[in-house]
């Protein structure tokens, strides 16, 4: 992975103990969920962010500290924002910052119409819809210039 891009994929829940010898409420909060993958995006604006994810793609907003981090689900991801610098996850390897290649997917029926929704709500895009493979997909960037895939497999 290129130094300055970071994404955290965790594949099992860990339980954090408080202090005092209990678990933390966000930590129950965090790790109650049964979920298929967990990604952490470095964002410049956690809560700009927050509305993008959750206004645009559908995710709902599990936590939020303003500012430094946030937790969002949607179906079988939990997508986790940090700020640079903020927490274990925003210092993790170095120096984190947004961007790069790496991606999680949507997987989207009607790619066509999910691409209109977001354009017209000014949506930033990096490239043209790809047609090659087991289907079509089109790279969106979240306000920090992480990418999420938009994929819609080829109808049969």
């Amino acid at each position: 992975m290129a130094q300055g891009r970071f994404l955290e994929i965790n594949t099992r829940s860990e339980r954090k103990i408080h202090a005092r010898g209990g678990p933390c409420e966000a930590d129950q909060s965090l790790t109650k969920r049964n979920t298929m993958a967990s990604v952490r995006y470095i964002v410049d604006d956690v809560d700009k962010s927050v509305e993008f994810y959750r206004d645009r793609l559908d995710f709902r907003v599990d936590l939020h500290n303003p500012g430094k981090f946030a937790a969002l689900e949607r179906n079988d991801l939990t997508l986790y924002l940090s700020a640079p610098g903020a927490g274990s996850g925003g210092t993790a390897g170095g120096h984190p910052k947004p961007g790069g290649w790496n991606r999680f997917m949507i997987v989207t029926q009607d790619i066509d119409l999910l691409i209109g929704r977001l354009a017209s709500a000014g949506a930033k895009f990096r490239g043209e819809i790809s047609e090659a493979g087991a289907g079509r997909a089109r790279l969106l960037e979240d306000p920090s210039g992480n990418l999420i895939e938009l994929f819609e497999f080829k109808k049969k």
